[in-house]
């Protein structure tokens, strides 16, 4: 279901496939951020950020285009809990053509900052309502007691039906977007009716904090996000799996 391999650059971290950043273990997948620590010339003429030679390498995993767009994505994960990171599970519509921003939509099943990992959060960015930056379909839901996200595995659930969207946590259903909703803002169109592509990232730094643009301390790398499974039902179908990676 998953391959290994695209390389994209953004934020403060240059993204690769390296068994660095990215490996399998009998703990589940790990998606590692690490601190460069030496460079030769050639490195650092291949491995370029927006402000120069690359000071952070991380990890990205992006699964094969998954023709059914109505069903449930489940994945459990643990995330780290430190500032200047950001891990998310990022669910990228796709046409003929490929991922065609904004036509296609991007839905978001979880995203945690290490600065504030009591909380994460879910939203969905389309045509016309979040292109660009912000958008107004978002939510965040933190755990009892004041837990942490970082302390153990949970479980992130997005079911897609053909005119809505629901968000749950370990189970626990905490938000919903409907296409009525998107389409009666001014330019919405409702576009998660496509088939997509699951991407499982952690991010250094960047324009995502506000509080922490960089990492406040070098000394959080080595830094993990562990995946323990990615399941994929058909709408009707949660009983047997579309497909699974575990």
């Amino acid at each position: 279901l998953f391959s290994f391999g695209k390389l994209i650059r953004g934020g403060l971290r240059n993204i690769s496939y390296k068994v660095d950043n990215v490996s399998v273990s009998e703990t589940g997948l790990a998606i590692t951020a690490q601190k460069v620590l030496a460079r030769t010339d050639d490195w650092a003429k291949n491995h370029l950020c927006w402000y120069g030679s690359c000071n952070y390498t991380s990890g990205k995993v992006e699964s094969r285009v998954i023709n059914e767009p109505y069903g449930t994505i489940e994945v459990r994960a643990k995330v780290p809990k430190k500032p200047g990171l950001w891990a998310s599970i990022v669910v990228f519509g796709v046409s003929e053509k490929g991922h065609e921003w904004p036509d296609t939509g991007m839905a978001i099943p979880m995203e945690s900052r290490g600065s504030q990992a009591t909380r994460c959060g879910a939203a969905t960015h389309s045509p016309g309502v979040g292109c660009y930056g912000d958008t107004a379909f978002k939510s965040e839901v933190g755990l009892p007691d004041g837990q942490s996200f970082a302390d153990d595995f949970h479980t992130f659930k997005m079911v897609t039906s053909p005119d809505k969207m629901d968000f749950y946590v370990d189970d626990a259903h905490y938000y919903t977007v409907t296409k009525n909703d998107i389409e009666a803002k001014e330019g919405g169109k409702w576009v998660f009716d496509k088939p997509y592509t699951i991407s499982l990232r952690l991010a250094v730094g960047g324009g995502h904090f506000e509080e922490a643009p960089s990492p406040l301390d070098d000394s959080i790398f080595p830094a993990t996000m562990l995946v323990e499974y990615v399941r994929v039902y058909g709408q009707a179908e949660e009983g047997g799996a579309l497909g699974a990676a575990e």
